[in-house]
């Protein structure tokens, strides 16, 4: 167990892993936003079965998740996992170009909000993403509107009524008005918890994992995703966007000007917390 709570260590709490990750046999792996819980057992029919997305990829790039893997068991336990037993050989497999991305505390800098900001910055086309906590910092909300400012269609998919913490979403609520007037469109869906943690750039290059845009998930959690350079791939994730764009109510400037006295309050309030998200 990473980080049991103990009443001696309830000072580290803040301190987990939110690593999704299933390898097998070192060859094999899945990760996405998927837990092991009820909520994941339906198809978002109804409330209670959460919207999510899961991703297998095979190839030499699970040994990159094993290796991700490998840190937190080590961390955990203390034992190192080595040799061929938990890394084989590993032939190519298929055609799609993929990286793993990792995030874990202490390191110096992130890479995952570093990859995110390139990405965003060198997009030219389009800017789709789906993420269940969208709470960016002000360095990553700025590189969106640059973006939908220099002709990119900048489109953000996040919970809507149904987001199972209300606290989080009256914080990025409180960033609407600026993305809104910036250009960035912000789609939020109604059918269920939309729980996913994608992104498609420019038709070509996507990411599926367990990273949020939150300032938890891109400093403080152990995270990882995995990130592909391929258009065909692309192309399902877009086509899972514009399927999903019919469960959602477009978020105008407008609307969210007209908000009432007892949100804006909210979000005053669960902005404090922020950094905690």
């Amino acid at each position: 167990m990473f980080h049991p709570i103990r009443l001696w260590s309830l000072y580290k709490i803040g301190r987990r892993t939110h690593r999704k990750m299933l390898i097998v046999d070192g060859a094999m792996s899945f990760t996405g936003g998927f837990c092991i819980a009820d909520n994941w057992l339906g198809d978002a029919r109804n409330p209670k079965e959460w919207r999510d997305m899961m991703v297998r990829a095979t190839g030499p790039v699970s040994a990159q998740m094993q290796a991700i893997f490998g840190e937190d068991w080590t961390y955990t336990t203390g034992e190192i996992l080595a040799g061929d037993k938990f890394y084989p050989r590993i032939a190519a497999a298929g055609e799609v170009q993929a990286q793993a991305i990792k995030v874990s505390r202490g390191d110096s800098s992130s890479l995952a909000e570093m990859l995110y900001f390139v990405a965003i910055q060198s997009a030219r086309k389009s800017i789709h993403i789906q993420n269940a906590y969208f709470v960016p910092d002000a360095q990553i909300r700025e590189a969106l509107i640059q973006a939908a400012r220099r002709g990119v269609d900048v489109r953000i998919m996040i919970p809507g009524r149904h987001i199972d913490m209300p606290l989080l979403r009256m914080a990025s609520r409180r960033h609407y008005g600026e993305l809104l007037q910036g250009g960035v469109r912000i789609l939020e869906y109604n059918r269920t918890m939309l729980h996913s943690k994608n992104a498609i750039i420019d038709g070509i290059f996507s990411t599926i994992g367990s990273i949020n845009f939150d300032a938890r998930s891109l400093l403080q959690n152990n995270e990882e995703s995995l990130a592909f350079y391929d258009r065909d791939f692309a192309a399902r994730l877009e086509a899972t966007f514009t399927a999903d764009e019919k469960g959602c109510r477009e978020v105008t400037y407008e609307s969210w000007e007209r908000r009432g006295v007892e949100q804006r309050l909210a979000e005053m309030v669960s902005g404090l917390f922020e950094p905690l998200y």
